[in-house]
């Protein structure tokens, strides 16, 4: 049987309960405060034992209702820069830094370009006040490619980021806005004179081979993928070519797949 944990004062189960929450309690100007922590008991602790070294050190901010949060000194004067700090002075920041580093940033028109339409959008915004959905809806109203929409979060989230390197705010709301799923994948045909050069191409490597081997016979051009075992199919990788859903297999390719399948039920006798 497990043994129960060591009691902590202030932190509590109520007999009544039956979900088993987990409560803090403590006094502040000798008014009660109460707060449930669901199954959390290691989070009640923690505020409780927080609030408790704010009520005896005399520093920080110690709540008089569930609803508030304890908070040190340092944390309440993070709270009040950045909530003094709007979005438009760390976008100023952010491009003072990329204009003076031309060595470092090569590219000095686009980031420049999108980091001033941020401004323009935010700017009058205090930084700690922007939530992540407002970035998110504002990308969505750009009309612009995936790609280029993905750089405007990315441009977003660096202004963030420069500004916690300068302690101007703990937070970075485009941080949490996901980006936009990219399919670059590009169809494309081959110019006749292409094709010429490929079969050219291939052509010359089949006559180099063991005449031999050659007189072995060759696959049919019109012989489909469908009939094709699936080691010939990876054989056919190495040297082959496909054309209108055809796939032509020269007699070497044929061969080694031949030897490959003899030398696998060797294996396995």
């Amino acid at each position: 049987m497990p043994r129960s944990p060591a009691p902590v004062k202030g932190v509590f189960q109520r007999e009544d309960d039956p979900t088993g929450n987990w409560y803090a309690r403590f006094r502040i100007d000798g008014k009660l405060v109460k707060k449930s922590f669901g199954t959390d008991r290691a989070a009640a602790i923690e505020y409780v034992e927080k609030a408790r070294t704010l009520r005896r050190v005399g520093e920080g901010h110690v709540p008089k209702s569930a609803k508030g949060v304890p908070k040190i000194a340092k944390e309440l004067e993070a709270v009040a820069v950045g909530s003094s700090v709007l979005v438009e002075e760390l976008c100023d920041d952010l491009l003072r830094h990329i204009q003076s580093r031309p060595n470092v940033y090569k590219d000095q028109r686009n980031p420049p370009y999108r980091i001033g339409l941020i401004k323009k959008h935010f700017g009058h915004c205090p930084a700690a006040s922007v939530r992540p959905y407002e970035i998110a809806d504002w990308l969505d109203t750009l009309g612009r490619a995936p790609a280029t929409v993905n750089r405007y979060k990315v441009t977003f989230s660096s202004i963030y980021r420069y500004g916690k390197q300068r302690d101007k705010v703990q937070v970075n709301p485009a941080h949490e806005v996901s980006q936009l799923k990219l399919n670059n994948g590009v169809i494309r045909y081959l110019k006749p004179e292409e094709e010429k050069r490929l079969r050219a191409v291939l052509q010359r490597a089949v006559d180099e081979w063991d005449p031999e081997t050659r007189s072995a016979g060759s696959v049919s051009c019109t012989e489909s993928t469908s009939s094709i075992s699936r080691s010939e199919r990876g054989c056919a990788r190495e040297s082959s070519t496909v054309f209108a859903g055809e796939i032509s297999i020269s007699p070497v390719v044929r061969s080694r797949c031949e030897t490959r399948r003899t030398a696998q039920a060797g294996l396995f006798r």
